[in-house]
């Protein structure tokens, strides 16, 4: 750490232990600064930093450091151990000198000595300073135990502690904050990111770079990286937490993207009233290539599938199963309701030969936009359950749509059939699985007039010994969306069953009646959804979407109903 000798006007390198007692600069760059290589030359005594070091020695301090001519930007290796370092130096230094060239403090008023009207006066002038929109300056009035602030001529305008009030006004960062520095990391992730939400740097990384002291963490310095800089902060504070001082704050920007992270402060502008409630039972929070594995409470929240499909601009209903994510969150005026998110689970992608197996993995949700309130009457709705955030919304990789594949259980006497005339049916066999597919499914038979593809399955369900429930099931499938959508429709298949055995077993006899049986209701993805005939319900569906040698199924598996 270089250190400028407030007498000799030269730079010394520091060794904390013997340079315990310095001054600190805090300024916003102009075009008269002093640079590392100007400090020993004769136009140095005309620049900011030559008038820092008399105010440092009119408080009996032998040394200052200056970001403009403390720091040999010629080396990368000693920029990034400043800037690193930084909040750091600014913490131990004896005094922060906050110099506002474009404050002109000769309009207060004074008498014997003492403002007047001092607290209207500042609250006009003070909010007009660059100072308080740079990114930078920010970790300088927060880490310095003491900060008197100062106007172009040099003339003190008052401490930190003394204008707590009106730099509230000015930043949002509250008061007792302000008096005490050691209470910023009472202040939720998402409180201290709106802090810098409304402030601006040079460079984009700077953005990120210029916070790593306000939230304890360090990371190297790539510029050139642009706006990843800040998503790399947000991974390095997840990266920090203790397992019992969980923030799920971070989570909070008001990003637009679909993204899980932020790609900028002003994403946390809205969460200057954030508070966390760190909750040791969900400790586990772990960054993978994929996303965020945590645990979360939720609850189903199908009634925001519509609504949020437009604002998401997502048209994918056949994965669209929303829920809602209660955090360890609130807002200082309703501490007794929880922040939730709201989450879309990606779809369970599969094999046939994993069908049937127990193994589950982790369900992966993609974030939505918006948050909800959760009152404490509804925290027993929520239901604990690990999961991964998703770094990234979901989007269908290019596949070719192969078919339908059909599963029934022993207590099921399937006949499956296209609707026309030239179409013949076929048993599907109990307890095992069928596959409608490739040249035969996408056939011209099965095509109707809009291009989607038809099929028609007559269903029986033995109830009792002699009873048998018959149900015909008309599956659409859309074929030119990824994935493909598929819908049902039901009706009665007394009159079909009839046919079938008075008529020969000829498909044609029965098929007709049902021509004009819609599909109206939207098959979705890993949820299982009651069939009805009349109002009345019938039988249980649960599709999932199967993945096999490059091609994408829907596989259909129809559930008994069990009859009180």
């Amino acid at each position: 750490m270089w250190l400028l000798n407030t007498t000799s006007r030269k730079l010394e390198f520091a060794n904390l232990s013997k340079h315990d007692r310095y001054a600190i600069l805090s300024h916003t760059w102009g075009e008269d600064e002093v640079l590392f290589d100007d400090i020993h030359e004769r136009k140095a005594k005309s620049m900011t930093g030559y008038f820092a070091c008399k105010q440092a020695l009119v408080d009996k301090l032998q040394y200052i450091w200056i970001d403009t001519c403390c720091i040999d930007k010629r080396s990368s290796a000693e920029l990034s151990e400043a800037i690193n370092s930084m909040y750091r130096w600014y913490g131990n230094s004896q005094i922060c000198y906050v110099y506002m060239d474009d404050i002109d403090a000769s309009t207060l008023t004074y008498d014997s000595g003492r403002r007047k009207e001092t607290c209207q006066d500042l609250r006009r002038l003070l909010p007009r300073s660059r100072w308080f929109t740079r990114g930078w300056t920010l970790q300088e009035l927060l880490a310095p135990a003491h900060v008197h602030l100062y106007d172009a001529s040099w003339s003190m305008l008052g401490s930190k502690t003394d204008l707590r009030s009106e730099l509230f006004q000015i930043t949002r960062i509250p008061e007792e904050i302000l008096q005490d520095r050691d209470l910023v990391t009472s202040a939720s992730v998402a409180q201290r990111m709106s802090w810098a939400s409304v402030r601006k740097t040079s460079r984009a990384e700077d953005e990120a770079y210029a916070l790593l002291g306000l939230f304890g963490v360090t990371m190297p310095l790539l510029y050139g990286e642009g706006r990843k800089a800040f998503l790399r902060l947000q991974e390095e504070i997840i990266r920090s937490f203790e397992s019992e001082k969980i923030d799920h704050s971070v989570l909070l920007s008001s990003t637009k993207s679909l993204n899980l992270f932020a790609l900028r402060p002003d994403s946390f502008g809205l969460a200057y009233n954030v508070l966390s409630f760190p909750d040791p039972l969900y400790s586990d929070f772990d960054l993978t290539r994929q996303g965020l594995r945590l645990t979360l409470s939720l609850r189903n929240e199908d009634d925001l599938d519509v609504n949020l499909q437009e604002q998401a601009n997502l048209n994918d209903n056949a994965h669209s199963h929303c829920v809602l994510a209660m955090l360890n969150c609130s807002f200082q005026d309703s501490t007794t309701w929880r922040v939730a998110l709201r989450l879309r689970r990606r779809p369970r992608i599969t094999t046939f030969e994993q069908l049937n197996a127990h193994h589950r993995r982790l369900d992966v949700y993609d974030r939505l936009p918006g948050t909800h309130g959760v009152g404490l009457g509804q925290f027993p709705e929520f239901v604990p359950e690990d999961l991964v955030l998703a770094r990234r919304p979901f989007m269908w990789p290019p596949v070719k749509h192969d078919g339908i594949s059909i599963a029934t259980v022993s207590s099921f006497l399937v006949a499956w059939r296209w609707p026309t005339s030239a179409g013949a049916w076929r048993f599907i066999e109990p307890d095992g699985c069928t596959y409608l597919r490739g040249d035969n499914l996408f056939s011209d038979e099965s095509i109707d007039e809009n291009g989607d593809c038809n099929v028609l399955l007559l269903l029986e369900q033995a109830t009792d010994v002699d009873i048998k429930e018959v149900t015909v099931i008309k599956l659409k499938m859309e074929r030119v969306t990824t994935p493909p959508m598929l819908w049902v429709g039901t009706a009665d298949g007394t009159h079909a069953i009839a046919l079938r055995r008075f008529a020969g077993y000829k498909g044609d006899s029965w098929s007709p009646l049902y021509a004009e049986l819609e599909a109206t209701m939207v098959v979705r993805a890993d949820i299982r959804q009651t069939l009805c005939v009349a109002g009345q319900p019938v039988l249980y569906m649960t599709a999932r979407f199967v993945f096999e040698a490059g091609l994408l199924w829907w596989h259909v598996d129809f559930e008994a109903m069990v009859h009180p």
